[in-house]
């Protein structure tokens, strides 16, 4: 968690709590309390991570949300809340296995932060290329204007076309099978 704070600034804890404890995760915090609910889709999800090859200060994009709420608050609220809508619609559609569903949330949550200025134009064409080449959807990841995208496609036959196609273009790739075996069975926390 330490580590995060030169990249970051004030990190929110979720990229160590995934990694701590696996699995498919909503990680959230209220009145300052830091928690994540398990969420189990009935079936694996494959994923491909590209990397665009730009790098983005994180720790700036605070700095660049407040200018953009004191430019058009509603603009940007109204993104907001239409993001939480996604994380809940999001988490019934993996919850019941509609994999359709969760890539056309993923592709338009991308779209969101398109219009927030968050993505990158080589993400937005890693993203569509995957979509076109048959991924359910694809979104940046991380906190945005470079760093990765994740795309979600249907089998492994698919994940490998994805990935060798971009990195027969010298695109770094990781792919890997989401949803199986965390490192415990809890489906709720709260973390200090």
């Amino acid at each position: 968690f330490q580590g995060e704070f030169p990249y970051h600034g004030e990190p929110s804890g979720v990229d160590n709590t995934a990694s701590s404890f696996g699995g498919i995760m909503m990680y959230q915090i209220r009145d300052g309390k830091k928690m994540y609910e398990r969420i189990k889709p009935p079936k694996p999800l494959y994923v491909v991570l590209a990397n665009s090859g730009v790098t983005y200060d994180t720790a700036l994009m605070d700095a660049e949300i407040e200018a953009l709420i004191k430019k058009d608050a509603g603009f940007f609220y109204k993104r907001l809340n239409k993001t939480a809508e996604q994380v809940y619609a999001l988490k019934a559609a993996l919850t019941a296995g509609d994999y359709d569903a969760v890539g056309e949330i993923m592709t338009a949550n991308h779209q969101l932060l398109i219009e927030l200025n968050m993505s990158h134009p080589r993400l937005i064409e890693l993203c569509e290329r995957s979509i076109k080449m048959g991924a359910y959807g694809a979104k940046l990841t991380g906190g945005g204007r470079g760093g990765y995208m994740v795309a979600l496609v249907k089998d492994l036959d698919m994940q490998a076309k994805i990935a060798g196609t971009f990195e027969k273009e010298g695109v770094p790739v990781i792919t890997a099978e989401l949803g199986l075996n965390p490192v415990d069975d809890v489906d709720f926390r709260i973390l200090k």
